[in-house]
């Protein structure tokens, strides 16, 4: 009867630990570089045609996204300083996405 307490304890904690890593995922927000190929201007009506026809020019722009993230990956951005909560309490990453996270703890 003693070690049966100590047992049940365990695979209580065990069963907690698999529910938190399976259930417990927090919307992310963050910024993704996306290109966005622009249309070439019209041509000026008073200038002389161009030798060449204009070229569409590929302008990088910030687009605000959200993703789920489990709460593990969550801690571990917190404590190198990846991700941050705002006013309103949503969480957002401090880094573009595709660069890399900051490395080390900011501390």
């Amino acid at each position: 009867m003693k070690t049966l307490i100590p047992i049940v304890g365990a695979l209580f904690g065990v069963a907690a630990l698999i529910f938190g890593f399976a259930f417990h995922d927090h919307t992310v927000h963050f910024d993704e570089a996306i290109q966005i190929e622009a249309p070439p201007l019209e041509p000026d009506p008073f200038m002389p045609e161009p030798e060449e026809p204009p070229e569409a020019e590929v302008i990088s722009v910030l687009e605000e996204r959200q993703a789920l993230e489990p709460e593990y990956r969550i801690v571990l951005e917190v404590s190198r300083g990846g991700v941050t909560r705002l006013a309103d309490g949503t969480i957002k990453r401090t880094y573009v996405a595709g660069e890399s996270p900051p490395a080390l703890c900011p501390t």
